[in-house]
């Protein structure tokens, strides 16, 4: 059984590594190339300043496909560049409610994008308190769109908490289910 856990917890920090899920509908990772995101995001920093309106227009459009390297340019030493990094991954809009989550999921996630740091740290412990693994789709929606890095943690960590599910096929599906939601994301917390 020892074995088992340790293979379910390789999968889900394998499935925490793979797609999105966006308020809006945005172009798939694959239509829009890794080249034309960091060409955008060098632009943010361009001392036109209408260039630099331009490509945060574009970034924004692309909504959630662009939140990984948005993400790591907010660290980028040019400080118009991480301004407007920062920015953009703040207005970020992440549905954190699905219409499949059960309705203690939702209640904890009420307004959750909306609270500071130590609120949202707080709804996270509870959705790893949930039973029947109920908080485990929601956990690794944080995992992969948390803008906090240390939230996205707990969140990962979180997920480890729950018990695999005992047939081979239920941990298939929620592997897939996973991988459905993290995409190709390179965070930490992934």
């Amino acid at each position: 059984m020892q074995i088992a856990r340790y293979y379910f917890i390789a999968i889900l920090f394998a499935a925490s590594a793979n797609t999105a899920v966006a308020q809006q509908v945005t172009p798939e990772p694959s239509v829009v190339a890794e080249q034309e995101l960091l060409m955008l995001i060098a632009q943010l920093g361009d001392d036109d300043f209408d260039r630099r309106e331009l490509a945060q227009q574009k970034l924004k459009e692309l909504g959630l496909v662009a939140f990984d390297a948005l993400h790591a340019a907010r660290y980028n030493d040019d400080i118009e560049i991480a301004k407007r990094a920062t920015y953009l991954v703040r207005s970020m809009k992440v549905r954190w409610i699905e219409p499949k989550d059960p309705t203690s999921v939702a209640k904890i996630l009420k307004d959750y994008g909306e609270q500071h740091v130590s609120e949202r740290r707080i709804r996270i412990e509870q959705l790893t308190k949930l039973k029947n693994s109920e908080g485990i789709i929601p956990l690794t929606r944080m995992v992969r769109y948390e803008s906090d890095t240390k939230l996205s943690k707990i969140a990962a960590l979180g997920i480890i908490q729950y018990n695999e599910p005992e047939e081979a096929e239920d941990r298939e599906q929620l592997a897939e289910t996973l991988i459905s939601i993290c995409g190709p994301s390179a965070r930490v917390g992934s």
